[in-house]
């Protein structure tokens, strides 16, 4: 319990004592009883006194109640501060403990990284360059060897046209010869021809009929040597698409590539600090990500590790189109290599050389929309290699 002064101004209840029970007034009369109304107004005097103090200590009571609040929460929060301080420094012990195990083992890996990224960079570039050299030489061959193609056609098509010209000029001036002699043989003989001349007759309109059919064949030859021609035209125009779809998909690629070194250097970079923590939110998790094989048929295989010579000869990889579910990402000795979570194998995202992309990342599962799930070619791991569907 909690004692306070009495207040200042408080009186107890009650006669006032102070001079009316003086020794010195003892022998004076006694005094009237007090009338009903002193009476009433003397307790309305002494309720409303009674009613102060209640009040007074009601109030003093919720300042103390207040008061105890206040110091209840400073207790809770010094000894939350306190736990707290306690559990830091023994994270922080722990923290320094595991990172000095970790970086020794993160510098190791780091130092590896460095003398495979230095190594394989001079062999990268120069390979890259002979690439882009033989495959500007190719295209060059290509065209070249189109151009002369056409070039023939053409003068082929030209010397046949100018030979159906020639043939056509003749078989009108035959038939124009052969109708004017049938009409002169028709109004000179019709009237006394004889059996041996309406025979004659029979077989001059038989060539007739023979050279107009025979003119119809070469006007049909030089329709379809005009369609050849054009078709010739098309197909060296889908040649230049092609190239240029190939100089573009090289690009790509080759921009695909970039960005892969940059991932992997930053990657070398947050490994070369002091903690593995990059300190990003949930959104980078790796997780559970979709990527889609980018090679054609027999398309790229299984590895049992993130290691190129350790690879499955099952033939159950992916090919170009089909798409995989990664759950773990790993940086192998010479390229990045995904986990197939269906059977928990290894796929590469490039070659060694790191100048084609094998597995092209579509996104993170929770990210997909419906769509793009929905137009997903799922590999099911059926045998490439034996598989008719695929060969």
């Amino acid at each position: 319990p909690v004692t306070h002064p009495a207040h200042p101004d408080h009186r107890p209840a009650g006669p006032d004592t102070t001079s009316s029970d003086s020794p010195a007034k003892s022998a004076s009369p006694k005094p009237e009883p007090p009338s009903p109304r002193e009476r009433e107004e003397r307790a309305a005097r002494e309720r409303e006194s009674y009613e102060r103090e209640i009040h007074r200590l009601r109030s003093e009571l919720a300042q103390i109640q207040t008061e105890h609040s206040a110091n209840a929460r400073t207790l809770e929060r010094s000894a939350q501060a306190a736990e707290m301080e306690r559990a830091d420094r023994h994270a922080k012990h722990c923290l320094a403990a595991w990172n000095t195990e970790e970086t020794s083992l993160l510098q190791q890996q780091v130092d590896s990284l460095r003398v495979i990224h230095e190594k394989s960079k001079d062999e990268a570039a120069e390979a890259r360059r002979k690439d882009e050299v033989a495959h500007a030489q190719r295209l060059k061959e290509v065209k070249i060897a189109d151009t002369q193609m056409l070039e023939e056609d053409k003068r082929t098509l030209q010397q046949e046209l100018e030979e159906a010209r020639r043939d056509n000029h003749a078989l009108r001036q035959e038939s124009a010869n052969a109708r004017a002699e049938l009409h002169m043989h028709k109004d000179q003989w019709f009237d006394r021809a004889r059996p041996e001349d309406q025979k004659r007759i029979d077989e001059l309109e038989d060539e007739v009929k023979k050279l107009t059919r025979v003119k119809e064949g070469l006007e049909n030859a030089r329709a379809d040597m005009q369609k050849h021609n054009t078709k010739l035209v098309a197909e060296s125009e889908d040649s230049k698409r092609e190239s240029k779809q190939l100089r573009d998909q090289q690009e790509a690629h080759g921009e695909e590539v970039a960005a892969l070194k940059e991932k992997v250097k930053q990657l070398e970079e947050r490994e070369g600090g002091k903690s593995t923590d990059s300190g990003l939110g949930s959104e980078f998790y790796f997780g559970e990500r979709v990527y889609t094989c980018m090679i054609d048929k027999p398309g790229v295989g299984y590895r049992n590790s993130p290691d190129f010579g350790d690879k499955n000869t099952d033939g159950s990889g992916p090919v170009s189109g089909q798409s995989v579910l990664a759950d773990a990402i790993c940086q192998g000795p010479k390229a990045v290599f995904i986990r197939d979570s269906r059977n928990q194998l290894w796929l590469p995202v490039t070659n060694p050389a790191g100048n084609v992309c094998c597995m092209s990342h579509v996104g993170r599962v929770d990210l997909l929309t419906e769509e793009v799930k929905a137009g997903l070619n799922m590999n099911q791991g059926r045998d490439k290699l034996s598989d008719p569907a695929f060969n």
